[in-house]
């Protein structure tokens, strides 16, 4: 029955992630080395990590982007196609180099980046999509895709004349995003999902509830801002409501915001209502932070519906 339902497209950032933990961090004096813990070399990226875990909970899923013909271009694609996840619509580039994201990660499992675009920078939504495929559109890693953002208003249209649901995420870079929201060129994304942090920045807003409010007035239909370990907060026109966060052991948070995304969409594509989209998101975002690195391939949704009591 789950493979009956249309597929989900996923457009955004592709990315290597070398994730580092490490107690603490210190820079090697010159011709000198330092000894760190744990080291991972893992796919990343906002639409790798989203279209990854939508595979692992059963959605037939289709990837759009770019990378290199490189290492790191190679491993990505593999790691896709192992999933089973359509790529189609990933452009491989002979001469370019594929992103990379260092992933400096404390004892507390907070996270820093050092950050490489990669042919990412140059990802634009130029292929012919036959779009009565799909049922959702992510657009994911918004603040990273300049050539994207430049088109965002025409995409948006192009998807509503197919009644496609669109849901919109942004990388943590929302400057770019800025005169974007302010010129009502999101208009119509059906549900948009920053964190907190990013959603106060983007609007210049004091609170979540005025920036929900703010993003209303500019034509988003849901917005649902990703707290952390605070859970998560929801609104649009007619309420408002927060859904608090799970209680576990945090190793690595990388990952745990595109987890929340891919489960929220799951849900939502098997007809779900709003409040459990939001507590499946919370229990998925929940069971990242729990290892290392932003995807995980031992995801089970049975198990977490269970663990969680959902």
């Amino acid at each position: 029955i789950e493979n009956t339902m249309k597929k989900i497209l996923v457009i955004g950032t592709y990315i290597l992630d070398i994730v580092i933990k490490d107690q603490e961090y210190n820079i090697p004096d010159p011709d000198n080395l330092e000894i760190i813990d744990t080291c991972e070399i893992t796919i990343g990226g906002n639409a790798c990590n989203v279209s990854y875990n939508l595979s692992c909970l059963g959605n037939l899923v289709d990837s759009y982007g770019r990378v290199a013909n490189d290492f790191a271009g190679q491993y990505i694609i593999r790691n896709l196609v192992e999933k089973k996840i359509g790529i189609e619509y990933v452009e491989i580039v002979n001469n370019g180099k594929t992103g990379i994201y260092i992933i400096l990660v404390d004892e507390g499992g907070e996270k820093r980046i050092q950050q490489f675009w990669g042919e990412n920078k140059e990802s634009s939504f130029s292929r012919n999509i036959d779009f009565s495929q799909y049922s959702i559109v992510i657009i994911t890693g918004l603040g990273l895709l300049p050539l994207i953002e430049c088109e965002l208003e025409n995409i948006i249209w192009k998807l509503k004349q197919n009644n496609i649901i669109i849901v919109a995420d942004n990388s943590s870079n929302v400057l770019p995003l800025v005169d974007i929201v302010n010129n009502n060129k999101m208009k119509g994304i059906d549900y948009f999902i920053p964190n907190e942090r990013e959603v106060l920045e983007l609007t210049g807003c004091k609170s979540i509830e005025q920036s929900i409010d703010y993003l209303l007035e500019k034509g988003i239909l849901n917005i649902i801002v990703k707290q952390g370990k605070e859970g998560c907060y929801y609104g649009n026109k007619k309420f408002k409501i927060h859904v608090p966060a799970f209680n576990v052991n945090v190793i690595d948070t990388t990952g745990a915001g595109d987890a929340f995304v891919a489960s929220f969409v799951h849900a939502l594509s098997r007809g779900k209502n709003v409040d459990y989209c939001l507590r499946f998101g919370n229990a998925v975002g929940a069971e990242c932070v729990k290892k290392i690195g932003a995807t995980n391939d031992k995801l089970n949704k049975e198990r977490i519906i269970n663990n969680y009591e959902l």
